[in-house]
């Protein structure tokens, strides 16, 4: 995600050698979170009673509240990522069916001039 909070997907063309990668959704949630509040990520939550253990009272509710506009940016951020990777899959769809239409009117137009010499040899 950029500083303008559009999200910018980056994806790697697979080559018969690599080994796919695989993400979990604690993965895709601490990734997007880490840009908002790294106190929320899965890693930091055990540890966050002793970072802040001598805080008073009131910075603690501050932080609570923070926390929770942090879990709304994190919602809206996870909104423009689905969309985004949504928007993606469908250009690959629309390619590939794209690609196959193609081959398919190919295979039409070669059956059909094969079918004409046919009857022209025929005749």
């Amino acid at each position: 995600m950029d500083g303008e909070g559009q999200i910018v997907v980056e994806y790697v063309q697979m080559v018969p050698t690599q080994k796919p990668v695989s993400w979990t959704t604690e993965d895709l949630y601490n990734l997007l979170m880490r840009g908002i509040e790294p106190d929320l990520c899965t890693d930091t939550l055990p540890l966050l009673d002793t970072m802040y253990e001598d805080e008073t009272p009131e910075q603690r509710k501050e932080r609570m509240a923070w926390y929770s506009e942090a879990f709304k940016q994190f919602l809206e951020r996870y909104e423009k990522f689905t969309a985004a990777l949504h928007g993606e899959f469908r250009k690959i769809q629309t390619s590939l069916r794209s690609m196959s239409e193609g081959k398919s009117a190919e295979h039409d137009a070669s059956a059909v001039s094969h079918l004409e010499d046919l009857f022209q040899s025929n005749s």
